[in-house]
Order: C-alpha cells, then sequence, then structure tokens
C-alpha cells in the first residue's frame, strides 16, 4: 500500500522510541514515572504544631463562650482593659455568676499555657496547662490574701482581686493569639527571635496589667498598698525583664 517502503514518519518514530526507551517499551517508561511520583516526607520544622494550635483555639472557643453567655462578666472584663475605675463602682446585689468565673480563668490557663510553649520555657502542652495553672493558682491566692491585709477598704480589695483576674483574661488571649501565629507559620515557630517577642510580649501584656491596678489606687499612698503593687504587680514585669538580660548576657 506504501509502494514497499514504510514512510518516513514512522520510521522517525520508531528512532524515537528507541532513543527513549530501549527495552521494555511503556514499561520502563512506567517504572521511571513510578520513582518520580514519590512524595518527599516534610521536613520536621515545617510540619504545624497541632498542640499549641489547639491549646489557642481552646482558648479562643473560652472566649466565645464568655463573650455569648455571661454578659455581666463580659461587660466587667472590657471595663478592667479600658475602665478600671468603673470596678469599684459595685452593687452590693450584684454578683458573678459562677460559670462565668470559671471560664474567665480557663481563658487565662489555656493562653497563658501557649504562651508558655511559645516562649520555649516548657517542653510540651500538657506541662504548659500545669506549669500556666500552678502559676495563675498562685498568682491569684497571693494576691487575695494579701490585698484583703493590705487594704482597709474591702471594696478596693475586692476590685484589686477582679481586675486581676480580668487582667489575666486579656492576656491570655492576646498570647494565644500571637502562639497560633507561630504554631502555623514555621519561620516564627523555630525562629530565636520569635521566643524573645513572646517574652517581650508578655513583659508588655504584664506591665500593662500593672497600670491597670495600678490606677484603681490612684490618690491613695499608704505604705502596703503601695507594696502590693510593687511585689506582686510590677514584680512580675521585673522577673521577665531580668530572664531576657540574663539570657541576652
Amino acid at each position: 500500500m506504501w509502494c514497499g517502503h514504510k514512510p518516513l514518519w514512522t520510521e522517525q518514530g520508531n528512532l524515537w522510541r528507541n532513543a527513549l526507551w530501549p527495552s521494555g517499551g511503556v514499561e520502563v517508561r512506567r517504572s521511571n514515572l513510578g520513582g518520580m511520583l514519590e512524595v518527599a516526607p516534610l521536613e520536621p520544622w515545617i510540619a504545624v504544631n497541632l498542640p499549641l494550635v489547639r491549646l489557642a483555639v481552646a482558648c479562643m472557643a473560652c472566649t466565645w463562650l464568655l463573650m455569648a453567655a455571661f454578659e455581666r462578666e463580659t461587660q466587667r472584663w472590657k471595663w478592667a482593659w479600658s475602665q478600671p475605675r468603673k470596678l469599684l463602682a459595685r452593687n452590693a446585689s450584684e454578683t458573678p455568676r459562677t460559670l462565668g468565673v470559671v471560664t474567665s480563668h480557663a481563658v487565662a490557663v489555656l493562653g497563658w499555657a501557649a504562651g508558655l510553649c511559645t516562649a520555649g520555657w516548657v517542653p510540651t502542652a500538657s506541662s504548659g496547662l500545669w506549669w500556666a495553672l500552678l502559676a495563675l493558682l498562685g498568682d491569684g491566692v497571693s494576691k487575695t490574701v494579701v490585698g484583703w491585709v493590705a487594704f482597709k477598704d474591702r471594696d478596693l480589695a475586692s476590685s484589686m482581686v477582679e481586675v486581676n483576674r480580668h487582667n489575666r483574661t486579656w492576656q491570655g488571649l492576646l498570647l494565644a493569639l500571637w502562639a497560633v501565629g507561630c504554631a502555623m507559620q514555621p519561620w516564627l515557630a523555630y525562629a530565636d527571635w520569635a521566643v524573645w517577642i513572646t517574652w517581650g510580649w508578655m513583659a508588655v501584656l504584664l506591665g500593662v496589667g500593672a497600670l491597670r491596678a495600678s490606677s484603681l489606687m490612684s490618690g491613695q499612698t499608704h505604705l502596703p498598698g503601695m507594696l502590693y503593687l510593687c511585689v506582686l504587680e510590677w514584680g512580675w514585669v521585673v522577673s521577665i525583664l531580668a530572664w531576657m538580660a540574663f539570657h541576652f548576657t
């Protein structure tokens, strides 16, 4: 049919096939592609830090529950950040709801646990939870006991305890937001300067909380109250700054 010889394009096709697959034809091609399709495992520093993400998401979920279900607690929480002196205008018949207080503490513990993990002070998320719980429990008990001894005004003493609780809630939420960013971005999670930012962020949050608590004592100069602020409020800020200076040098 082809006048006794094969067409030119057929011979060229055979040459290309023999050059590409000298033996085995399509089978060799499939084996080569099989090696190309193998997926290399991710490096450890690329993987998302799931335990840290869980802590941060749990903190945000508790924050949503606090704002959705406990209106009074949320309002006083906002006052602690923007207008702390309003906490002194307490209605004697107005008592906080237990579940709202528990939810507020949960936000603080989860957020501070995420912050401790991000700062590299604890090895795992579970140990971060325990250390955050112990630290906040010790901080709350010490401020409650010392506040009732240092302040003769019982309304001021209870307001100091309340503003401390709300400050820890704000700080926990903001630490959780920073932690989830570090957990999702590998270049943040494994960078040394991200740890320094976390330490500095903690110092700033504690400093703002100390300022909020100090504003409740404006105009009062009695010594026990001043010692309360210097040791139990500003002492945390000084401790973190000293830690940073020690590691920097």
